[in-house]
Order: C-alpha cells, then structure tokens, then sequence
C-alpha cells in the first residue's frame, strides 16, 4: 500500500506560494517548507519529484494570478489601457510575483521574443489593439511594443520603491502616450472615426 500523505499536493503548493508572496521563490526551500508546514521534508519529497517541480507549481500559480489581472484589464471600457493599468496594480499589490515573472535576468532575445515568452495574452491583447484603434497587425504590434516598454518601466519603478505612482497618474501617463503613439502612425480618425482622441 502506498504511503498516506499529512497534506496533499495542492496545500503544500498554497503553502509555498503564500511563502513566495511574501519572502520570494528563494524562500522556498525543503527545510522551510518543512517549518511552514510543521512537518518533516519527507512529505515533499513523498509528492514532489525535487524542489524544482514544487518551484514550478508556484511560479506557474503566480502566471494564473497574473493572467486574471489580463482579464480584468481586458474587460474594461478601453481594453488595451485596461491591461497596462492592471499590469502596474500586479506590480503593486504583488511585488514578489511581479519580480519572479517579469524581472528575472534572461537571455538576450529581440523584445517581441520576449514579450510572447512572458505574456500568454499576446494574441489576445494585440487583436484587442487592432480591432478597438482600427490599427494593421504590424503597427498594432508597434503600439504594443512601445506600451510595453512604457508600463514596464512604470511597474518597476514601482516595485523598487523609485517612485510610487497613484490611480491617477498612472491613467493620465497610459493615455498620453497611447495618443501621442496613435498619433505618430497617423490612425486616429482612420478607418475608426467614431473614437474621439480622448478615449484612451
């Protein structure tokens, strides 16, 4: 008969990402799992090939609470601001995850590589773009890029403490410079007419 676990594999995920949360995936360690969970090692290693699978679940518990933020930003009045907004409060209300998925070091790639690495919602966001600014794939594709750059930069300031932008600023900074880009390509008031240049 196999052995019987104390916890199953999902209270010691939850335990781990609730540790990552507060302290980052480094505090995620046999011996401090152990503490947390008032138990001996062997209960990890009992569900748990290694370590690093453990670490995998979290980090891969982290990618769906960051992808519920993406809809929510998705399902706002302006869509693409919507997802650059939410990217910031993730980077806000959760500094450790933020790090863990979008500041670690990588290997050197072109940004749009690494833009369809770290967002699953690639596609879903660049057809948002495309279809609410009337935009072609390949400048929409340059809007988001641009975007990206911008609310990264704003997330990081953010999560290093540089400097703590409030609701407003945020909103106010987003919509200057999806209009200032809308204007470089020259798309506001085409094919989409009916989008005044203060929606964004």
């Amino acid at each position: 008969m196999p052995p019987r676990f104390k916890f199953t594999k999902e209270e010691i995920i939850d335990t781990c990402f609730s540790m990552a949360k507060k302290e980052g995936l480094n505090a995620i360690t046999a011996r401090g799992v152990a503490a947390e969970l008032g138990s001996s090692s062997k209960v990890i290693f009992g569900l748990f090939k290694d370590m690093e699978e453990l670490r995998f679940e979290v980090v891969e518990k982290a990618k769906d609470l960051y992808k519920s933020y993406v809809e929510e930003g998705l399902s706002t009045p302006v869509p693409f601001k919507g997802v650059g907004e939410s990217y910031i409060r993730f980077a806000k209300e959760e500094p450790k995850f933020f790090q863990l998925l979008f500041m670690r070091e990588k290997d050197p790639k072109c940004l749009l590589s690494t833009l369809m690495e770290t967002e699953e919602s690639y596609e879903k966001i660049l057809s948002c773009i495309e279809s609410y600014y009337g935009l072609k794939k390949e400048d929409a594709v340059e809007l988001y890029k641009c975007l990206w750059i911008a609310t990264h930069g704003i997330a990081v300031m953010c999560v290093t403490g540089l400097h703590d932008f409030s609701d407003e600023e945020i909103q106010d900074t987003l919509s200057k410079i999806i209009k200032g880009l809308l204007m470089q390509f020259k798309k506001i008031d085409q094919p989409k007419k009916e989008k005044s240049v203060n929606n964004f």
